[in-house]
C-alpha cells in the first residue's frame, strides 16, 4: 500500500499515469476478456482520483496558511512602524505606549522567523512537509502572545470600535483619539487601528483550525507526518488555552472590582474571603420547578447568584463591564457542593428553547438539595462542570486532612453554620434559607 501511495504521489502532478493506466486497462481487456483483471486498473484510477483530490485540498490549505501568514507579518510591520512613530514623537509617556502596543516588537520578531520556516516547508514535496512539527517546536515561543492578548483584553482595546459617546472611564485609550490624529497618515487611529490591534488575537486562535483542516484531509496512510499534525494541533490548543486563561485572570480581577461597587448589599459577606473568581455567566437557574435568569459568579469558596436591581432592564448578554446596581439573591458554599451531573435536554421543546442542564447537588439546611444551571451550549456547561468538579475534589482532599480548620473557616466566612441561601422572588427581599 505504501508503494502504491508513493507511485501515485510521485506521478500525480504530471497526470501521465492516467494515460498509462488507461492503456494498460485496454490491453488487459483485449488480452483477457473473460476475467476481471482490467478492473484492478479501475481501482488504481479511483484511488488516484481520491489522492489527487486530497492533494488539491492540501495545497489550497497550505497556500492559505502561508499567504495569510505573509499578510499577517506585513500588517504587524505596518503596526510596528506606527508604534515607532508614536513613540519617537515624545508626545506620550512610556506606559501609554505599552498600553497601546504591548510587546508588539517581540511578537513581530517571532512571527518573522516563523514565517521563514513555513515558506521553506511549502517548497517541499507535500509528503515531506512537516507542518505539525513547526508548531510543536514553537509552542513555548508562542507564549509571546499571552502578554499581548492580556493587554488587549485588560485595557479594553476591544472597545475601541464602540460608538458609545460615553465609553467606560477605565478605557483610557479612547481618550487619546484627538492626540493620535497626528499619525493618521500612517494609520487612522479611530477606523484602522482597532482592526490592526486585534489581528494577533485572531491569528493565534486560527492556527488550530488550519492544522485541523490539514489533519482532516490526510491520514497515516497518505501522509508520513500525520502524527506530527496531531501533536501540532494539541500544542496550539494548549497555546490558545493558556492565552484564554491569562485573559480570564485579568478580566476576572476587573469583574470583582465592579462587583464590589455594584452589589447593593453584600449581607455580611466579605469579598476578600471569596477566593479568586473562576467563572461568571448569565443563565437560567431552575429550582423546584421555578426558573429565573441570574448573573452567576463562581469563586473558589462560594457561588453567588445576582439579579439587576428593580428598574434596570436585564441585558441580553452580560456586559463587558458591570455598571448597574445588582442585588444578591442567593449563595451556595463550595464546601457544601457534593456532586454535579449533566442532564439531557428536553427534546420536546423547540430547538431554540432547549437548554443544556447541569444539576448541582449541595448540602443545604434541610439536607441534600439540587438546583439546575441551564446553559445555552454544551461547551459552556462542560467548562462549568469541570471547574465545579475540580473544586469538589479539592474540598474533599482538604476535608480529609483539615476537618477542624474547615469548620472554623466556615463559621468565620458565613457567620453561622448551614448551607446556602436562595431567593427566587422578584422583589428585593432578604435572603431566605434554601428549602
Amino acid at each position: 500500500m505504501s508503494l502504491l501511495n508513493n507511485l501515485i504521489i510521485n506521478t500525480i502532478e504530471t497526470g501521465a499515469i492516467t494515460t498509462v493506466l488507461a492503456l494498460i486497462q485496454l490491453v488487459l481487456y483485449k488480452v483477457y476478456p473473460s476475467n476481471y483483471m482490467h478492473v484492478t486498473v479501475e481501482f488504481v484510477l479511483g484511488r488516484l482520483t481520491m489522492v489527487r483530490s486530497d492533494y488539491d485540498v492540501w495545497t489550497i490549505i497550505t497556500r492559505e496558511l502561508v499567504e495569510t501568514e505573509r499578510k499577517y507579518v506585513r500588517d504587524l510591520e505596518l503596526m510596528q512602524k506606527y508604534a515607532v512613530a508614536v513613540s519617537d514623537s515624545g508626545l506620550f509617556p512610556l506606559h501609554t505606549i505599552h498600553l497601546l502596543f504591548s510587546n508588539l516588537a517581540e511578537l513581530l520578531t517571532f512571527q518573522r522567523k516563523f514565517l521563514l520556516r513555513l515558506e521553506a516547508t511549502e517548497k517541499l514535496p507535500w509528503q515531506e512537509q512537516r507542518w505539525g512539527q513547526h508548531f510543536v517546536e514553537a509552542e513555548e515561543d508562542f507564549g509571546v502572545y499571552e502578554p499581548y492578548c492580556v493587554n488587549w483584553s485588560g485595557n479594553s482595546l476591544a472597545d475601541l470600535p464602540t460608538t458609545n459617546r460615553n465609553p467606560p472611564v477605565s478605557n483610557r485609550i479612547l481618550h487619546l483619539q484627538k492626540s493620535m490624529t497626528a499619525f493618521n497618515h500612517l494609520m487612522d487611529f479611530r477606523t484602522e487601528f482597532p482592526a490592526f490591534v486585534v489581528k494577533p488575537v485572531s491569528r493565534v486562535c486560527k492556527y488550530p483550525l488550519l492544522i485541523e483542516s490539514l489533519r482532516k484531509i490526510s491520514s497515516p496512510d497518505t501522509h508520513q507526518h500525520y502524527d506530527e499534525l496531531t501533536t501540532g494541533l494539541a500544542a496550539m490548543k494548549r497555546v490558545v488555552e493558556r492565552v484564554n486563561n491569562a485573559e480570564r485572570v485579568v478580566d476576572n480581577l476587573q469583574i470583582v472590582v465592579d462587583l464590589r461597587r455594584c452589589v447593593v448589599d453584600w449581607k455580611g459577606h466579605e469579598v476578600d474571603t471569596f477566593g479568586s473568581l473562576l467563572l461568571d455567566e448569565t443563565f437560567v437557574v431552575s429550582r423546584a420547578g421555578v426558573e429565573r435568569k441570574f448573573l452567576v459568579f463562581l469563586f473558589e469558596n462560594i457561588i453567588f447568584f445576582c439579579v439587576n436591581a428593580p428598574g434596570v432592564p436585564p441585558p441580553y448578554n452580560r456586559p463587558r463591564r458591570q455598571t448597574t446596581p445588582l442585588l444578591l439573591k442567593g449563595r451556595v458554599l463550595v464546601t457544601d457542593v457534593k456532586q454535579t451531573e449533566s442532564v439531557e435536554a428536553n427534546q420536546a421543546l423547540p430547538v431554540l428553547q432547549r437548554y443544556c442542564p447541569l444539576d448541582v447537588w449541595w448540602e443545604g439546611e434541610h439536607g441534600l438539595e439540587v438546583l439546575t444551571l441551564c446553559f445555552s451550549y454544551k461547551g459552556e456547561r462542560s467548562r462549568w462542570e469541570a471547574q465545579l468538579r475540580q473544586l469538589i475534589r479539592e474540598c474533599a482532599e482538604r476535608r480529609a486532612h483539615e476537618h477542624s480548620l474547615r469548620r472554623k473557616s466556615r463559621q468565620n466566612f458565613t457567620g453561622r453554620d448551614g448551607g446556602g441561601t436562595f431567593n427566587f422572588d422578584e422583589d428585593p427581599v432578604e435572603e431566605s434559607p434554601l428549602g
